[in-house]
């Protein structure tokens, strides 16, 4: 009883189920549509044990304390990018330079007695 459930769609693309003000569930780049064609719309089941629902509205902002979070997802999001791009780039300069090597024949040994 008494319980505030908040639910954020991110421009990102998340969509974060909030208890309280505490995150509770965060699902990453469900690619929620964001535009406004077609509207987003919040369906609500109640159940037996639901006595009273109060639907309110912050004109969209969402607290301090999700801002910073977002933003540290986004800062952990752009490094965990650059990381796999400095892979990739790897794995390309090695297979280069195996394709380079193979290329190019080595000559022979000289024999020695």
């Amino acid at each position: 009883c008494g319980d505030r459930v908040g639910l954020l769609a991110t421009h990102d693309g998340h969509l974060m189920l909030f208890v309280n003000s505490q995150l509770t569930y965060l699902v990453s780049y469900c690619e929620v549509p964001w535009a406004n064609d077609p509207p987003l719309h919040a369906l609500i089941d109640l159940d037996g044990s639901i006595q009273a629902l109060k639907l309110m509205d912050n004109n969209g902002v969402p607290p301090a304390e999700v801002l910073e979070f977002l933003g540290g997802l986004r800062v952990s999001e752009f490094q965990r990018f650059e990381a796999l791009e400095d892979l990739r780039a790897r794995e390309s300069f090695t297979q280069a330079a195996t394709k380079s090597l193979e290329a190019t024949p080595l000559p022979p040994l000289p024999l020695t007695t």
